[in-house]
């Protein structure tokens, strides 16, 4: 898991990002997805040993008065430390990260899965059947059971060579998206193709959030 404080945040860990043994994942969603973000923040221990070592999950987060356990955990990274004294990135940009990568708001919240920061392909899957706590947890298992296979049979472990791991995360999203589509569990999937890449929108959102 990494929760993204800011924009600053997101484009220090831009190549540590591209270099992952996994897959990569954005989290889009918004503070209208209630029962979504409450559930991340009180099931983060468990969404991050599932995901493990498979999945990179970036999302947009704020701290909050309570002191969420995971962010505590964000406290102690060294190079975080300079970005908690700013004022943190709203998760409602991700409207505007949206629009940048042109996914409808109706198809929100969604895992966007992308093979690099700077790819112009990614693959949307919508987080459906969000009213209660047991509905996220079969979409999570569901989907984190999708991309263990597909990590599983991958050749990550063979690979030092970051444009040869990115290929390789294309490689496993071509093989995820129809396993998806086949569970039949999320109502929306498919593939974006857009000049605009993870980090590209990111910036659009940083632009118009600094310059409020």
């Amino acid at each position: 898991m990494n929760p993204v404080i800011s924009p600053k945040d997101f484009f220090e860990q831009s190549s540590v990002i591209d270099s992952y043994r996994g897959l990569t994942c954005w989290m889009l969603y918004s503070d209208m997805h209630r029962k979504l973000s409450n559930y991340i923040r009180e099931n983060w221990n468990a969404i991050d040993a599932m995901s493990g070592y498979r999945c990179l999950l970036c999302l947009l987060d704020q701290p909050t008065k309570w002191e969420d356990p995971y962010w505590k955990h964000a406290k102690i990274k060294p190079h975080l430390g300079d970005l908690l004294k700013s004022r943190p990135f709203d998760r409602n940009e991700s409207f505007t990260i949206a629009d940048s990568l042109g996914v409808p708001y109706a198809d929100m919240p969604a895992f966007v899965f992308f093979p690099s920061v700077h790819s112009s392909t990614k693959v949307l899957v919508k987080i459906d059947n969000i009213s209660n706590d047991d509905e996220l947890t079969s979409v999570f298992s569901k989907t984190m059971d999708c991309v263990r296979t597909v990590v599983q049979n991958s050749r990550f472990d063979e690979i030092s060579d970051q444009v040869e791991l990115v290929q390789e995360r294309e490689n496993c999203l071509h093989r995820l998206e129809p396993m998806i589509n086949r569970q039949r569990f999320s109502s929306v999937v498919y593939k974006i193709v857009s000049p605009t890449t993870i980090l590209a929108a990111v910036e659009v959102a940083a632009g118009l959030y600094i310059g409020k």
